[in-house]
Formats: structure tokens, sequence, C-alpha cells
């Protein structure tokens, strides 16, 4: 390709107009809106930064290098989007990817070009193919790594080395030691909580028009309720709760959803929005109390709030950017727990909003509460799931090999034994393998089985105390130690 400044034009703007109509038909597939020829605007910036320092760069091939590249990172995120989205916040690379392609792909691209217009200048064909061939491999990588993750080619090879280590689905341990009960075959929402005033909590089963209840110590079925209205708006944010001498779902919001509570025939009964840009983060149900009736707490950018039966604040507790993660009643030997995450650890309150401590949890997760040897812990997952203490002191941790723990529950399953430990851990995302595993204080492995979908972990208190422990994917199925197992 001759070096001629006519070359530099031509070939600028040919890259300008094959980006300007990538932007413009990509971005005119969304809803139409006075903000979109802003958004248009600011995507084709790269483009027009290339026809304006594109004469100006050494020659035409460093122009296409750096076009080439602006082109792939382009390419790549917005099939990442438009035609391969991950997550339901995919469209946001959006925003950020035209400063990634002024500061680091056209850059990039120049240099790789120029490399190959200096071999071709000095006649070293040889070696202008291969910084040409690799050129091309490296803008098919990023194009591929952008588009779909998945398919890069050391995401697949550790995917494969994965799977070959993990297995198919199977049980690998404990067979005998548990009687698995299936209580539901078919997918659905389900919960547990205590929801007829009684003592212990009941399993619940939301089908379109009821939710069907069972006892949690004998699996009976326990009656029902009518669901009329609420059915047609639940979703994995919907939570069934007690409150206020009824049965009432409860919002507990998540991104940009809607904290409320309504009945069960759909009727709303009251929201929580206090701040009008910005909605609250949590709004969970938990009955700390102690009453038998379940209370509300929210977390918003700057609080967390108790809230009563009908959403007045009780209590507030300046918090910044915190999100209440997990509630626990109290026990014999410590106060009830309300724990909110944020990014220097968690901040762990009582009933009444009073500090009990802040709890550093590293890069790791907050899960939940458990109440363990030696009282009452957090839950951290992560790549390991540690058992900390409120000074921050790891008193129990366990690894899954090629999996980080995604989800985790405390278990007592006998009365006088020891609590058993309960765990879901995922591989990486792609690979399509989980684990439940159910371990003892003695960090024995009492059971241990893969999974092909993700499989969800519910307690249900019994009324004398012990546990019933459901593992949910798509059959609901409720593990029960056989009395001769003599579990650890």
């Amino acid at each position: 390709m001759p070096a001629s400044s006519g070359h530099h034009v031509r070939v600028a703007r040919s890259v300008a107009a094959a980006g300007g109509a990538l932007v413009v038909a990509t971005s005119l597939l969304g809803d139409w809106s006075p903000a979109l020829l802003a958004f248009i605007a600011w995507a084709l910036v790269p483009y027009a930064a290339l026809l304006v320092i594109g004469p100006r760069l050494g020659d035409a091939w460093t122009v296409a290098g750096a076009g080439a590249a602006a082109l792939a990172v382009d390419v790549g995120i917005r099939l990442s989007v438009f035609v391969f989205p991950r997550g339901s916040t995919a469209a946001i690379a959006l925003v950020f990817s035209p400063a990634l392609v002024l500061v680091a792909a056209l850059p990039a691209g120049a240099l790789a070009g120029a490399a190959i217009g200096w071999a071709r200048r000095r006649g070293r064909r040889g070696l202008a193919v291969v910084t040409a061939a690799a050129a091309l491999a490296a803008l098919a990588l990023v194009a591929i790594g952008l588009a779909r993750p998945d398919l890069f080619p050391t995401t697949v090879y550790a995917r494969r080395r994965a799977l070959e280590r993990i297995g198919d689905p199977r049980v690998v341990t404990g067979a005998s030691s548990f009687d698995r009960v299936v209580l539901d075959d078919r997918p659905g929402w389900r919960q547990t909580g205590a929801l007829d005033g009684a003592p212990g909590d009941e399993i619940a089963l939301v089908e379109p028009t009821r939710v069907r209840l069972l006892a949690a110590e004998s699996l009976a079925d326990a009656g029902s309720l009518p669901l009329e209205g609420a059915s047609r708006r639940w979703n994995w944010f919907s939570r069934l709760a007690r409150v206020g001498g009824r049965v009432v779902v409860v919002d507990t919001g998540g991104g940009f959803q809607d904290t409320q509570v309504h009945g069960l025939d759909g009727t709303l009964l009251w929201q929580y929005h206090p701040d009008p840009d910005l909605p609250p983060s949590a709004l969970v149900p938990a009955d700390l109390d102690g009453d038998g009736d379940a209370e509300l707490y929210a977390s918003t950018v700057h609080a967390v709030v108790r809230l009563d039966a009908s959403g007045r604040e009780v209590w507030r507790r300046a918090a910044s950017m915190a999100h209440v993660v997990a509630a626990a009643p109290p026990s014999d030997r410590d106060p009830a727990w309300l724990v909110a995450a944020h990014s220097s650890g968690a901040d762990v309150l009582a009933a009444d909003g009073a500090p009990l401590g802040r709890v550093p949890v590293g890069d790791g997760l907050p899960l939940g509460v458990a109440d363990w040897a030696g009282g009452r812990h957090l839950i951290v997952g992560g790549r390991t799931l540690r058992l900390l203490t409120l000074d921050g002191a790891t008193a129990f941790e366990w690894a899954v090999d090629d999996m980080s723990v995604a989800d985790a529950c405390v278990v007592r399953f006998e009365r006088g034994g020891d609590p058993h430990l309960a765990l879901v851990a995922g591989a990486p995302r792609d690979t399509h393998r989980w684990r439940l595993q159910i371990v003892s204080r003695q960090r024995h492995v009492i059971y241990d089985e893969v999974f092909a979908s993700a499989p969800r972990l519910l307690t249900a208190r019994r009324a004398d105390g012990l546990d019933t422990l459901l593992v949910s994917t798509d059959a609901l199925v409720a593990f029960r130690p056989w009395p001769s197992a003599g579990l650890p």
C-alpha cells in the first residue's frame, strides 16, 4: 500500500464511515429518545479523532492499524450487548467503549500498523507477513474476548481442564447418609419462613393461584394461602413474610427494583422510596425482636433503617452505600444480628440499630449468619468459605477445588449434636458445574454432590429447634439424615 497522504485520507475516511455505520445502526436498535443523539455523538468521537489525526500519522498502514483495532473493539463490545448479552447490565459497556477505543485501541492498532508498514518498506516481506498475521489474530482474539469471553481459547482450555477434574453431575459422597425426599418436582418459587404465627417455619411452594404450605418437621401438607394478583408480578425479589399479623409479599429490591409491600391479592400496601433519585438497595423482612411478626429492614445510599408494619421509620443509622444482606434472630448466647455489607466490610447491628461490630471481609462476600461452635459468626463466601467472629478472626475455613463458594448456611440436624455447614460452590462461568457439600465441624465431608445447574439452599426451622435442609433446583428436595448414619 503506497504511503501517500491521499491514502492516509482515504483509509481514515473508510474506517470512519464503517465505524459510523456500525455505531448508528446498532444504536438505533434501542428505544428512541433525545438523549440517543448525544449517545451516538459520544460513540462517534473515536472515528472523528481518526479523521483528524489520520493524515498526520506515519503512513496508511498506521492509519489502517488504528482503524482496524477500533473496529475490532467496537464490534466485540456491540456484539456482547446486542447479540450475546451476559447480564442485564451489559449495555453499560457502551458508555465506556468510546474511551477504551480512544486510549487503548487506536494507539495499539497504530503501533501494529506502523510495524507492518516498516517491514514492507524495507522489503522484509516475510516479517511483514508474520506481523500482519499476528495482528489479524490479535484483532480476532480481541473481538472474541469482548463478544464471547466464554469462547476465548485460554478460557476454553481452562474450562475443559476444570470439567475433567470435577466430572459429571453425580453424588460423590454420602448417598447413604441422607433420606432425600422430593417435595416438588416442578420448577417454581420456593421459600421458608414463619407464616402461620405458630412456632417453627413453613415451607412455601408458590403456585399460580395459591401458596402451598408444608410443615418443616413432618413435610406434610399444612394448608395453603390464596394468591391472586400477586402471582402475576412474582419475581426473584419477591418474599413472603408475616407482617402486622398477616402474610404479605415483600419486594426486597436490588438494582432499580421497587421496595414495597403488597397483599396476596396484589394490592399495594405501601412503598419505601425516600430518595427520589435512587431506590433503596434492600428491604428485608426479619423477626429480630421475637414477637412472631417480621419487621422490615431497609438500606439506602445513606442509611440502614428499620420500618414498622405500615412502612414508618422506627430508627435510622447513618451508613454510606451499605446493603442489608442477612438477619438472624437472637440465640441463647447472642443478640440478634443485622448485617449490612459495604466496601469496607460488613457492619453488624443489633435489633435496635446499635452497632455490634465491623467485620473486615477482604474480597469475600457476606452470605449470612452462622451459630457455630463458640458463638455467632459471619459467613463469608468467595474463593474460600470463612466463618468470621465480630473481631474479624477466622473460626473456620473451607475450600472447594476449582470453585468459589456462593451460598452457605448452618444446619442443626440432631438434638445435642454439632451443627453442620451446608454450602454451594460454583465453577467459573460457562463451566456449568456446581457442588453441594455438607461439612462437619471436624472437617469431614458428610455429603458431596455435583450439579449441572445451580442449587439453592433453604432451611426451615422446626418447632423443636432443629432444622430441615432443602435444596432447590428444578425439584425441591428435603435432606433428612438416616438415624443409622451417625453423622459426626
